[in-house]
This record gives C-alpha cells, sequence and structure tokens, in this order.
C-alpha cells in the first residue's frame, strides 16, 4: 500500500493513496481454455475473482469474500470450473463462474491453500488435497476419499498427463505437503508410497511437481521447495529431480537464488526445460538428463523481482 504525510515535521497525518489500485495477491489462478484472455483466480482477503470477455481487464467478485485459492477449470467445457477458499472449502460452478455450489463430501486437516488440480486426460475427474486425496469423478459435485497418503496437509497435487500399464491407461499421482514429503500412486490411488526423502535437516513445504514420462516403469519427477536454504552457497535445495518415481533425488538447483520456489511447470513439448515461479521472479531451466543437472536464467525481460506464485502456459 502506499500512504503520504503533507506533514513530515509535525504529528504525521497520514493519507491513503490506494484507491482504484489493482494490488491482489493471487495464490492461485487458472486461464479459460477456450480463451486464455479470461480467467479466475483466488486472492488474499478477496474472494475469487473473474476476468471475462466482457469486462476486459476489469475482475469482479466471483465467489465469497475471503481468501481465495486455486481454480481448475473443465478442460473440454470451460463452463465447469472448480475455486476454493481456505482449508479447502471447495466450490463448482456450470456457468462459467457465474454462480456457485458448494462441493460435497470434502474433510480432513487442509493446508490454508489446498491443492486443487483437473486430470489432464480424464476431464470430469478432479483432485483436491486436505491431509487425504480426494477425488471428484462427477464434475467437481461429490468427493470420495483415496484413504492416503500419510504424509500431513498437501500442498500439491500431480496428476500425470500421460498413462502406463495399458490398456488401463492408470496416471501416475504425485502430492506433496507442508513437511515436505512427497508420496506417489501408480495404481490410481488405490496404493500409495512415500518416496525418499529430499535432503537431510529441516524441509521446507512442497511448492509444486512436475511429471513427466520416462519409461513405463518410470516417471521423470521435479519437486519445487518452498521457505530458505540453510545453504551458505549454491546449490540452495529449491527443486529436486528424480528419474525413479522418486526412490532417490538429485538437487538440481544449480545458481537458482535462495528464495521461495512457488510452482514448477514443464515446457508442453520439451520435457528437459522446466518454467519456476520464485519469491524473486521467474526462471527457466535446461535440464541434462545425462549428469542430472540444470542451468537457470531469469525468463524474460519486464517482470519485476516480484513473488510469483503461479504459473500457466497456454
Amino acid at each position: 500500500r502506499a500512504d503520504r504525510t503533507t506533514n513530515p515535521d509535525g504529528t504525521p497525518r497520514w493519507q491513503a493513496l490506494n484507491w482504484g489500485r489493482g494490488t491482489m495477491e493471487f495464490y492461485g489462478f487458472a486461464l479459460r481454455p477456450s480463451d486464455p484472455n479470461q480467467l479466475i483466480g483466488g486472492t488474499q482477503d478477496n474472494g475469487v475473482q473473474r476476468r471475462t470477455a466482457a469486462g476486459g481487464h476489469t475482475f469482479d467478485i466471483t465467489n465469497s469474500t475471503a481468501d481465495g485459492g486455486h481454480v481448475a477449470y473443465k478442460q473440454d467445457n470451460p463452463d465447469i470450473v472448480l475455486s476454493e477458499y481456505q482449508h479447502a472449502a471447495v466450490y463448482y460452478s456450470t456457468d462459467g463462474g457465474a454462480t456457485w455450489a458448494r462441493a460435497r463430501g470434502i474433510r480432513g486437516a487442509a493446508a490454508f491453500i489446498a491443492p486443487l488440480t483437473n486430470d489432464p486426460i480424464m476431464h470430469n475427474i478432479f483432485y483436491v488435497g486436505t491431509n487425504q486425496v480426494y477425488r471428484s469423478r462427477d464434475d467437481g459435485v461429490n468427493f470420495v476419499d483415496l484413504d492416503g497418503p500419510d504424509i500431513g496437509a498437501l500442498t500439491a497435487i500431480t496428476v500425470a498427463n500421460f498413462t502406463i500399464n495399458p490398456p488401463q491407461n492408470i496416471r501416475p499421482i504425485y502430492v506433496g505437503s507442508l513437511n515436505g514429503q512427497v508420496a506417489r500412486s501408480r495404481d490410481d490411488g488405490a496404493s500409495w508410497q512415500n518416496t525418499a526423502r529430499l535432503f537431510e535437516g529441516n524441509i521446507p513445504p512442497v511448492g509444486n511437481i512436475a511429471v513427466a514420462q520416462r519409461d513405463n516403469n518410470n516417471d521423470r519427477v521435479f519437486v519445487a521447495m518452498q521457505g530458505f536454504s540453510g545453504n551458505a552457497a549454491p546449490p540452495f535445495q529449491r527443486v529436486f529431480y528424480s528419474d525413479n518415481n522418486g526412490d532417490a533425488w538429485t538437487d538440481i538447483s544449480g545458481t537458482l537464488p535462495n528464495a521461495p520456489v512457488n510452482d514448477i511447470r514443464l515446457h508442453p513439448d520439451k520435457n528437459n526445460i522446466l518454467f519456476v515461479a520464485t519469491d524473486v521472479g521467474v526462471f527457466i531451466g535446461v535440464v541434462n538428463f545425462n549428469n542430472r543437472t540444470a542451468h537457470w536464467a531469469r525468463y524474460g525481460i519486464g517482470l519485476p523481482t516480484v513473488p510469483v506464485t503461479r504459473l500457466s502456459i497456454s
């Protein structure tokens, strides 16, 4: 915020200068699949905000006046969209976010901003995380507990955009938690396995997870870490990589700064190129799979050195 005083030498009387400023802090957002100029996002203390084609660059509060969280569109029917506010209070809309109804069946202790995502292949399926993984097969109306994993309040859910074990068409699922643990399911949520510990010491929350296919038995998994590293010099334990489903991890943080990494995304066509959202801007990474390293650089020009909480690639 910005304030002004015209009497700096006496008793200052401050005047707020913030009316009309677009200063909402977005925890998460999603672009409308049919039109990336339209979006819905969850904001701090300002609920869920929507930008439509008719509204242009103007946002309006479309659901709740509390803290909005993540948003997920149904990819093949963007009139169906899910949003949330704090602690996994999930709502669904069937008219593009004009009206909302509360989703049913979600329970458990959740992170303040819980993970919420649409299945990238089976678009009628949505996932949300409390201290358990919940799945809806009816466009977000009803959710069912998948009974796992036991790693605490979840901060990330990633469903792979590829299938394994044909013809069952199972998508691997990876989740991360507030206490820095990662777990996986490669049998459609029937069972869960904790991955190897990322590193020794105090592990910060998982920001997000990206998954690419290596072969039918092994996934390439990338984990972004929030918080700060206790290392005195790089690497700062910001991004980890596994080529065996998380059974072993390699720190590929390289020269990334010691700042929280809030999101991680794979290039849609090149699974060795990563984009990460950090508290000091956006960085791009090129991964060398042979020696398990990555080269990082600040991505693009014109973006100020500010916290970036979420990325979307359309």
